[in-house]
């Protein structure tokens, strides 16, 4: 459901956006793609056996989108550069060999690398996964309280359009389907997402330059 919920509402946000820019319900409604991806990546490396892998298999769909994510959406490094950025973030909090203060400075490097070189959601992003990956095993009201005062920081500090407020919407369902008995997994979620997502920048791509 959780997945459903995600590709349906990132595909409605990019339709919305390159085919009826106008209808702003579009945009409300793929608010709440990222922050369940952002779940998925905190949830997903929490259960790797390979962090490594997992990096690279998102960094080659980022790859793969992004002359289509720059012709369709605009100036921005595709959502999947975010995600990998943030497993590389994961990493470095995971990693016990790298001291403290080093920690810290590799913390800063990434943010403001995902900040220059025009991450969508940038550092927010980053952070959201970050948050979801410790915070997910505690009380869901702490990690609705962080997520929230994140989402409206990174709005007031970023400047992001007011209408990135909807995407808090995105948290109560993340936690009302983790503890109802609707599944948070199928089969095919693994992979599929590694498909469909530059398989509709694609299609939308096609779609527009026929009817153009």
């Amino acid at each position: 459901m959780l997945e459903f919920i995600a590709l349906s509402t990132m595909i409605a946000d990019h339709v919305g956006k390159v085919f009826f820019p106008d209808m702003l319900i579009l945009q409300i409604i793929g608010r709440l793609s990222f922050v369940i991806y952002a779940y998925f990546i905190a949830i997903g490396y929490r259960n790797t056996k390979n962090a490594k892998k997992y990096f690279v298999r998102i960094l080659i769909v980022a790859l793969i989108s992004q002359f289509f994510y720059s012709q369709l959406i605009g100036k921005y490094l595709n959502i999947c550069f975010t995600l990998s950025a943030g497993i590389v973030f994961l990493m470095v909090y995971n990693n016990k060999k790298i001291y403290p203060w080093t920690r810290f400075f590799l913390f800063a490097i990434i943010l403001f690398v995902s900040l220059f070189l025009g991450f969508e959601y940038g550092a927010y992003g980053i952070i959201t996964i970050f948050l979801f990956y410790i915070l997910e095993k505690k009380k869901d009201w702490i990690m609705l309280f962080f997520q929230v005062v994140n989402t409206i920081l990174c709005i007031l500090i970023f400047s992001y359009h007011q209408i990135q407020y909807y995407s808090l919407l995105a948290f109560p369902i993340i936690i009302f389907l983790k503890k109802s008995s609707i599944p948070m997994k199928i089969l095919w979620h693994k992979r599929i997402n590694y498909v469909v997502y530059p398989f509709h920048l694609v299609a939308i791509y096609v779609l527009r330059n026929l009817y153009a």
